[in-house]
């Protein structure tokens, strides 16, 4: 497991924190001989802001434009395999906070805004990216989610089904925002709630470990 860090706001904005994960996925790959991995089966978790990189890592392109000769920047940030928790996937979807203008630099669009900020929301939206060739996404949101509301996950499911890209959306009913879905600590899990840590697994396991590699 290998865990990034990038830069954030307020004291960086997009795209820098997109280009440090991009930048953490070819450091893992072109290491994967030293680190004793298969390159070429490398799957991203992550939630709330988190998911929303790891989901870019997953559906943009993953090559580089890179000519400067380092070889980690030659590699492709493309993961294999994808769960995103709490993730929101269309920055411009109701309602967006004052972060995600933060992230931005801009305000969120409204039927007024230029056209030039509606293209940059667009561009740092992963649903944006969804292709034939996207990779297997398992996503997880609590239906009582206000921070980052269930839509986002019900969205991209729908997106990526119809490019018939294999996808699974797993709702966590009452579940909030974060990555315990407002369970307190040390509290039972309800009985109507899904084994969703069981099921990261399962997904992983599915489509990294048991099925031939994806490049």
């Amino acid at each position: 497991m290998f865990v990034p860090n990038h830069r954030g706001t307020p004291a960086f904005h997009y795209p820098d924190p997109v280009h440090d994960i991009q930048r953490a996925v070819r450091f893992v790959r072109h290491n994967a001989p030293r680190f004793k991995i298969d390159a070429n089966r490398l799957g991203g978790l992550g939630g709330s802001s988190g998911g929303h990189l790891i989901a870019l890592m997953g559906l943009m392109d993953g090559k580089t434009e890179d000519d400067s000769g380092d070889p980690v920047d030659q590699q492709s940030a493309k993961l294999q395999a994808l769960v995103l928790y709490s993730a929101p996937v269309d920055l411009s979807m109701v309602p967006v906070g004052a972060s995600v203008g933060a992230f931005l630099r801009v305000p969120p669009p409204t039927p007024r805004t230029p056209k030039a900020t509606a293209r940059l929301y667009q561009e740092a939206s992963p649903i944006s990216y969804v292709t034939a060739d996207d990779r297997p996404t398992l996503l997880l949101a609590g239906d009582a989610d206000t921070n980052v509301p269930h839509r986002h996950a019900m969205a991209l499911q729908a997106a990526l089904q119809k490019v018939h890209v294999p996808s699974k959306l797993i709702t966590i009913p009452r579940g909030t925002h974060g990555p315990t879905f407002g369970l307190a600590a040390g509290a039972p899990r309800p009985t109507d709630w899904p084994d969703y840590h069981g099921e990261m697994v399962r997904w992983f396991d599915e489509h990294l470990k048991t099925t031939k590699p994806a490049r």
